[in-house]
């Protein structure tokens, strides 16, 4: 396993559709995120939550995060029982 494990703490955009008054509009939601860091660039983190095993590494369950959202970022470490 070629990828760090980490948790991202991140700010996700909400949608009302309601009437609303000023003083008591929606805010972003802050949310948390654990998985296999699969890519990185300069505008984002692509995490996965499942990694094949073997020489190709495929990866399902991908969730894509701009940088500019992202709070914290911290490696968490991992052990595999055999």
């Amino acid at each position: 396993m070629t990828f760090p494990f980490i948790e991202v703490k991140w700010l996700d955009a909400k949608f009302s559709g309601e009437w609303e008054a000023p003083d008591g509009l929606v805010e972003p939601g802050v949310c948390y995120t654990r998985g296999w860091l699969v890519e990185e660039t300069d505008e984002h983190l692509v995490l996965a939550s499942t990694v094949g095993e073997g020489a190709d590494e495929d990866v399902i369950g991908t969730c894509a995060i701009p940088k500019v959202m992202v709070l914290k970022r911290r490696r968490l470490k991992v052990s595999y029982g055999r």
